[in-house]
């Protein structure tokens, strides 16, 4: 069931190398208008296709990377997802979210059905 806010003409930029990743973008697919892909040319909005490799990228209304465009992926969910994207983009929760997603980030290649290199994980 897609949300109220349902995030049409929205979309989301994901690594499509990663299976966690697919994996959570088939996920919230289900539950949003929010189109998810691969990288695709953002430079009109302000985005460099390096931040691929580094962040999760939505353009909606506006651009946000990393833990904010997860955020916003949830805010146009229905309940719970929508209240869990106001939590997780509330300004006292904002620095322990980023640091999360960082470590999330930076360890995805172990993650749910991965391999990392050799040693890596």
């Amino acid at each position: 069931m897609k949300g109220n806010n349902s995030g049409a003409g929205a979309i989301c930029v994901y690594d499509t190398d990663c299976v966690f990743c697919t994996k959570l973008a088939r996920w919230a697919s289900a539950r949003t208008a929010v189109t998810f892909t691969g990288p695709a040319d953002l430079s009109h909005r302000g985005v460099d296709e390096s931040e691929y490799e580094k962040y999760l990228v939505f353009a909606g209304e506006t651009v946000q990377r990393g833990h904010r465009a997860v955020a916003a992926v949830l805010k146009t969910m229905g309940s719970p997802w929508r209240v869990i994207g106001h939590i997780i983009d509330w300004a006292p929760v904002r620095p322990v979210a980023d640091v999360v997603y960082r470590k999330v980030a930076e360890s995805r290649s172990c993650t749910v059905n991965n391999r990392g290199p050799a040693g890596q994980c």
